[in-house]
């Protein structure tokens, strides 16, 4: 079960699967909404040969610069609302993306060396699990008891509550309910840089 964010991923994760010699499900959620996100898009140099799919996405963090204060941890489409957040919040260099585009299965060994990376060198970093979806219908019940196998701790959820219906019906409280979870995100970390 795969969520990629960008189309390298997406070329990737689909050759990949093509050039198997053993049949193996493969379930992609993918939304159509990044199709025509012009954001969404990946340099010519992502699909040549040696390069492959990347079962958890980190930001680039600056070599020499001090861990994050904050990384957000995700997965699917809202990876590019908070990036561009980020950047115009100009948090970046207190606030990581991580978005996890492996689901099941969970790629512990990509997760264990994201846990020993430079983004959790900061011994009180926060870790928090981004999502867009309903609390009881993203991927947050499923991975964030299993990012404790590999000590990683998310300390808060950030996202919309448990609800029976996966949208709200109406497009501009939707889009309130979008940037209320960007603002509890993002906006929060500015306190703690000042």
């Amino acid at each position: 079960v795969a969520w990629p964010t960008a189309p390298a991923q997406l070329f990737h994760l689909l050759r990949d699967q093509a050039l198997r010699t053993y049949a193996k499900p493969l379930v992609v959620m993918a939304p159509k909404h990044l199709l025509h996100h012009a954001p969404c898009r990946d340099d010519i140099g992502a699909f040549v040969p040696g390069t492959c799919f990347q079962p958890v996405l980190a930001t680039e963090w600056p070599a020499g610069a001090a861990p994050p204060r904050r990384v957000l941890l995700c997965c699917g489409q809202i990876r590019w609302e908070l990036l561009r957040a980020r950047a115009t919040s100009k948090l970046t260099a207190s606030v990581a993306v991580v978005s996890v585009e492996q689901l099941a299965p969970l790629p512990y060994a990509d997760l264990e060396a994201l846990r020993r990376s430079v983004l959790f060198a900061n011994p009180d970093v926060q870790v928090w699990w981004v999502q867009e979806e309903p609390k009881n219908q993203g991927a947050y019940a499923y991975v964030v008891p299993r990012l404790r196998l590999v000590d990683i701790h998310v300390e808060r959820y950030v996202g919309r509550g448990p609800s029976s219906s996966p949208g709200t019906g109406s497009y501009a409280h939707h889009r309130l309910e979008s940037a209320a979870i960007l603002k509890e995100a993002l906006v929060d970390a500015a306190a703690n840089v000042a």
